[in-house]
């Protein structure tokens, strides 16, 4: 979840937004299929900055009704990664792109009929959004379930 309040000045980060935002990922689709000894679940981003920035980012994706497929919200997470003396790049790289790839693959968007950029080319037709699909356009996730983030220990 991210919480409406600043990272260095008083006051909350969106005027009058609500309190709370819970994320917009189908966690436990993520949850189940990212398999890393290092990572541990958490039910906020922090404080200072990271707070911050995920809350502007769930409230961006709602105010801006950003979709990859009709009815279907961008699913957002907050991921904490180690800096490179923990842990090297690559490794921690390759598990944010597991989760990038769980987000998709759970949002409901893999069937091209509901995506907003399908067409009619048989070669796309069972194939599943990709990263770069998500990052450049969004895809849904379920907003009701429980508000957590990603940290790396």
């Amino acid at each position: 979840m991210a919480l409406n309040q600043r990272a260095l000045h008083q006051g909350p980060v969106v005027p009058l937004g609500p309190l709370l935002l819970p994320t917009t990922a189908d966690l436990g689709a993520v949850a189940m299929n990212t398999h890393n000894p290092h990572e541990l679940w958490s039910r906020d981003a922090g404080t200072f900055f990271c707070n911050e920035i995920y809350y502007r980012s769930l409230s961006a994706i709602r105010t801006r009704s950003l979709q990859l497929c009709k009815g279907a919200m961008i699913p957002a997470i907050f991921v904490h990664v180690p800096p490179l003396s923990q842990m090297p790049l690559a490794e921690s790289a390759r598990f944010v792109r597991d989760i990038i790839i769980d987000m998709v693959r759970s949002s409901g968007c893999n069937n091209n009929s509901n995506n907003k950029n399908s067409n009619n080319n048989s070669n796309n037709k069972n194939k599943s959004p990709t990263p770069s699909d998500v990052l450049a356009e969004g895809s849904k996730g379920r907003g009701s379930g429980p508000w957590w983030h990603i940290k790396f220990v």
